[in-house]
């Protein structure tokens, strides 16, 4: 059971990784076949581009886990200390409905672009498929949010240091 939950607490973390790793090949072939060869493809491009998408809705969510989000803490300094570790939780609670919020429209939006059919010109792949980052993403970010609202994200980084 702990290699499982290993897993989940690394899963963004190994994701993005392969994401990035399968980014950087096809990027590579492809310029050593446009220069060396001088013969370029389509496809590899337009992978990379939707590989990047994966990323960045997936490496978002990978933030959150490192608490590595920009954020504003200089206005936390204008309330007392006791006061600090309230709002916080109140900024996490309204964090939640809002990524909660994106996921519900992003997974309609997908499915509207699956019920459609619409498809990739080089690959021709379901662009629901590309999409499908958005609700994924705000969904494992969501899932983060919790588990740092309720103290359940024990194996991330330690919070920005800041006095609240």
């Amino acid at each position: 059971m702990k290699w499982l939950q290993k897993i989940a607490s690394k899963f963004e973390e190994y994701f993005c990784a392969l994401l990035l790793s399968v980014m950087l090949i096809l990027l590579t072939t492809q310029v050593v076949s446009r220069f060396v060869f001088n013969n370029s493809n389509s496809w590899s491009e337009e992978a990379s581009r939707y590989l990047f998408v994966w990323l960045v809705f997936i490496g978002a969510s990978y933030a959150f886990q490192k608490n590595a989000h920009i954020r504003i803490d200089a206005l936390m300094g204008l309330f007392p200390k006791a006061a600090r570790k309230y709002i916080k939780k109140a900024g996490e609670v309204v964090l939640i409905l809002f990524t909660a919020f994106i996921t519900y429209h992003g997974w309609r939006y997908t499915w509207n672009f699956y019920k459609v059919g619409q498809v990739s010109l080089g690959l021709q792949i379901k662009m629901s498929y590309v999409y499908l980052a958005i609700p994924v993403g705000f969904f494992l970010m969501t899932v983060r949010n919790i588990a740092s609202l309720f103290g359940w994200d024990k194996g991330g980084e330690e919070e920005c240091p800041t006095d609240y």
